[in-house]
């Protein structure tokens, strides 16, 4: 990740300070048209992009207005109003010089007027896109998507498959609405129970990848190092040293070190052709060779009297240990599961084979005319079975013997079993995300009057205060990046970055 590029000119105007920078606002209005705002009666606007603690980036801000004209009077304006978009532009010394770098909303108070003494203004607090996708659990339907079997990470070619796809769906995004890179990294089923955002998020964490909200496409879900095509970019896009800088802070992050990994969820596989179902309900009986039998014709047994009596699947391991089964395929045909029934007058007939009204079941009537014992009743497919609570460990024990235990406990239902670099994608996810939190970080907080409106929030820059106390950081990722105008201030900068 890097910053947007503006052009070797623009980077020359910010590092010599040579020029003013002031945002410009850009209305959009439904029917696709806009208009500028005053660039004058912008009294001050911030916004602020940071990287959310559920894997996520995203973008706020708010915007104060002179509104003495009454210009934003939204009686005489009728779009604007909540959920009005905003183009953020950063001008360069005049408003041709301008860089389009944020594409926000009014949120849900819309442009609120007030006055103080005199003066009338107009606030306008800001979000970026990814609000709405954090509000799409309101009232959400969940019956379209609420499975998926057989997913990947993320593929545009084949979108009815890709979870970033199929999960900006439920939010109404369509293909052309999201840039996201190639990781066919398979999640044999998963159950959408969160927010559109949410379950965005826990699948970037897993994929490592940067997901935004931008300017240029509604969802962008990029950056991962498990993309093959994807080269890595480990360059610093800016340096800033005790000249650039007003202000700083530095602090420890040891509340971030991690030397174990814990990690569990409900691990799904699919499993090959096996039984499913076998009728073993009681009462049953004995024959003459002891064998297991179930005296039927009488009509008192639930399979007989109904037809919606349920052959809910399971799966046993070697080891007698049983799975519920949350999908099954290639399941025996009607023909085939009557012919496989064995009862001792061969008269048991099937009134009912139902294997397509549910996933995880089947409903089945079995009759007899006349009084016969059932030996075997039994459906077989293939199945994706869940496995509660599975696990995987992993540790980094010199750091415990420096410093002791110190765990996480992740669970993400996005892990994947499909092999990475010889081992399954968990194992090289644990390996890699330990690596990163058993190294001991800092962070550095400075402030710059240098105007970087074409920074990023997960990019990389160099911070060198060794001068002033001995602190230089060769390659800070960005965590927050707040831009601040005033029309009565300098424009500041503050950036926020882990080494």
């Amino acid at each position: 990740m890097r910053f947007y590029d503006i052009g070797r000119n623009y980077e020359n105007l910010i590092r010599d300070d040579i020029c003013r920078v002031f945002p410009r606002v850009e209305v959009v209005k439904d029917d696709g048209s806009s208009y500028f705002m005053g660039d004058s009666d912008i009294i001050s606007l911030e916004v602020r992009n940071f990287k959310e603690a559920s894997g996520g980036y995203s973008n706020y801000g708010e915007l104060v207005l002179d509104n003495r004209m009454n210009r934003y009077s939204v009686d005489l304006h009728p779009e604007l109003r909540a959920g009005c978009e905003l183009h953020i532009h950063y001008a360069m010394g005049n408003r041709f010089n301008s860089f389009y770098r944020f594409s926000l909303y009014a949120d849900e108070r819309g442009f609120q007027t007030f006055a103080e003494g005199s003066d009338k203004k107009c606030r306008v607090r800001l979000r970026d896109y990814s609000a709405f996708l954090k509000d799409s659990d309101k009232g959400k339907d969940w019956t379209g998507h609420e499975t998926l079997v057989h997913g990947v990470y993320c593929n545009r070619a084949i979108p009815s498959f890709s979870l970033v796809h199929v999960i900006a769906d439920r939010a109404g995004l369509t293909s052309k609405d999201i840039d996201c890179c190639l990781l066919d990294k398979e999640v044999p089923f998963v159950r959408f129970t969160g927010s559109v955002w949410e379950e965005l998020s826990l699948l970037a964490t897993a994929a490592k990848a940067h997901l935004e909200c931008t300017k240029d496409m509604v969802l962008s879900f990029e950056g991962s190092p498990y993309d093959a095509d994807y080269p890595g970019d480990d360059a610093v896009s800016w340096s800033l040293d005790e000249d650039d800088i007003t202000g700083w802070h530095s602090f420890d992050l040891t509340d971030l070190y991690r030397n174990s990994l814990r990690m569990k969820w409900t691990h799904y596989r699919e499993t090959g052709m096996t039984e499913l179902w076998r009728y073993r309900d009681a009462p049953s009986m004995y024959d003459e060779e002891m064998r297991t039998v179930y005296p039927m014709g009488r009509g008192s047994r639930e399979i007989e009297m109904y037809e919606s009596y349920e052959a809910v699947y399971s799966v046993k391991d070697s080891g007698g240990k049983e799975f519920p089964v949350v999908k099954a395929f290639d399941l025996d045909s009607r023909e085939i599961f009557e012919a496989d029934i064995d009862d001792s007058e061969g008269s048991v007939t099937v009134d009912v084979y139902n294997t397509t009204s549910y996933p995880d079941r089947a409903l089945v009537k079995l009759s007899s005319p006349v009084p016969t014992n059932l030996r075997r009743a039994v459906i077989y497919g293939r199945a994706i079975i869940a496995e509660q609570n599975f696990c995987h460990f992993v540790r980094n024990q010199a750091g415990i013997n420096q410093y002791g235990t110190s765990s996480e406990n992740i669970t993400n239902k996005y892990m994947s079993d499909t092999e990475t670099e010889g081992i399954p994608f968990y194992e090289k996810w644990a390996g890699d995300t330990l690596e990163e939190m058993s190294r001991m970080r800092r962070g550095l907080s400075v402030r710059t009057n240098r105007a970087l409106f074409h920074a990023r929030a997960g990019a990389l820059m160099e911070i060198d205060l060794s001068d002033v106390c001995g602190i230089r950081v060769e390659k800070g990722e960005i965590t927050s990046l707040v831009l601040r105008y005033r029309k009565d201030a300098a424009f500041e900068t503050t950036v926020t970055v882990t080494a």
